[in-house]
């Protein structure tokens, strides 16, 4: 409901700055998380404070209200803006991504998560979690009712310990496998 206070979590996929009437500066975001996306809209004192932690790719988790409009729809005006993973995790975590890129090439391995059926929550929730995560190494889903592999159709990863323990949290950890 319109000036609802929420707080959301996702990843900033756009962003556009604009300037005020005044030439302050202020920003519209682009936020998704596995769910859908949502405009945000950022005011210039909030943007001010929060222009670090708003950039494209970086997932935070956004305080604010809502503002649902018939002729605009639903956005949300923030508040309060903070980064999920901290410049040293994020680093961390682009290195172990990139390590594993380069180990994947050269070995050829690939990412194995066997399901009850391919149709079920749980996989397409693995599937959502695996397009965050853009990379080399091929993914294959084995169906435990039809005993087929399926490779989901342009989905390649670049494994992390961040994605790999999400995974192995949804699907359970014997039915995870990178080889």
């Amino acid at each position: 409901h319109e000036r609802d206070n929420v707080v959301l979590c996702g990843i900033i996929t756009a962003k556009t700055v604009k300037n005020t009437k005044s030439g302050v500066p202020m920003a519209f975001l682009s936020l998704e998380d596995r769910y859908g996306e949502l405009e945000v809209v950022v005011f210039p004192k909030q943007y001010e404070r929060y222009q670090p932690s708003l950039r494209e790719e970086t997932a935070v988790r956004i305080m604010g209200s809502l503002s649902a409009r018939e002729d605009e729809g639903v956005k949300l005006i923030a508040s309060a803006v903070v980064p999920l993973l901290t410049e040293a995790e994020k680093a961390s975590s682009v290195k172990t991504a990139q390590a594993a890129a380069s180990s994947a090439k050269s070995s050829a391995k690939k990412l194995y998560l066997r399901v009850k059926h391919i149709d079920t929550p749980e996989a397409k929730e693995a599937l959502a979690i695996l397009k965050l995560s853009k990379g080399d190494t091929a993914v294959l889903f084995y169906d435990e009712s039809t005993k087929k592999y399926i490779a989901p159709r342009g989905v390649c990863v670049a494994s992390n310990d961040m994605m790999m323990g999400a995974l192995r949290a949804l699907l359970g950890k014997d039915n995870v496998i990178y080889q």
